[in-house]
């Protein structure tokens, strides 16, 4: 089963909506600049943003083929430029990647990262949402409703892997590749679910900045 139809695409979008802190996430990003979305999904994030932003430069990339052609009907005369590979010739002030990395092999989890950084301004600041992995009641419900997405609604693009990200990894990862001052918010959760997200936000710093830390 998938969610071409309308049914399983309004659910699919109610429930996002419903569980994931959209409103705290804007007040943690930077007020001006271009930004990119990426694994953008139906465009709900990028919508929010339009709305409180009216004139900033917003990018959007999803490997799949349905949700951006549902996100070019959603954003329509938004301005927002859909995209399903990663820019090569343009660099943002903002990246942020909310609930994408654990669907990924860890590898590639670290070369998107990469890519990352390289997509960044100087002084460009990335914004990641996870889930974190942990011995916890709310963690196992969030990777049993991912499971259920995945592998039976075939709801999310992805590798094949369910795989969450541990605090200690992101950290480790993040550090290794060159991002400076990070940093992690706990966004509240809407009743009535259970998804604990964290939000790391960091920054590429100049080169001269980070050889001098």
């Amino acid at each position: 089963m998938k969610l071409t139809s309308g049914f399983w695409q309004n659910l699919h979008i109610k429930l996002r909506l419903s569980s994931f802190g959209f409103e705290e996430l804007v007040r943690l990003v930077p007020k001006t600049g271009s930004l990119l979305d990426i694994g953008c999904g139906f465009g709900l994030w990028l919508k929010l943003l339009r709305q409180k932003f009216s004139k900033r430069e917003l990018y959007g990339m999803d490997p799949d083929v349905y949700k951006i052609e549902v996100a070019k009907r959603l954003l329509t005369n938004a301005r927002i430029k859909l995209k399903r590979a990663l820019p090569k010739n343009k660099r943002f002030v903002v990246v942020t990647i909310l609930d994408v990395l654990y669907l990924l092999p860890e590898e590639e989890r670290e070369k998107l990262l990469e890519n990352v950084f390289g997509l960044l301004k100087s002084n460009g600041k990335l914004m990641i949402a996870f889930v974190p992995k942990e011995n916890s009641w709310r963690y196992y419900l969030a990777w049993l409703q991912e499971l259920i997405m995945v592998k039976a609604l075939s709801g999310t693009h992805t590798s094949g892997a369910i795989n969450f990200e541990t605090q200690r990894w992101m950290q480790a990862t993040l550090d290794r590749i060159g991002f400076k001052n990070i940093k992690y918010y706990v966004l509240p959760t809407p009743w009535p679910w259970w998804h604990k997200h964290v939000v790391v936000v960091c920054d590429k710093l100049p080169k001269y900045a980070r050889k001098a830390l």
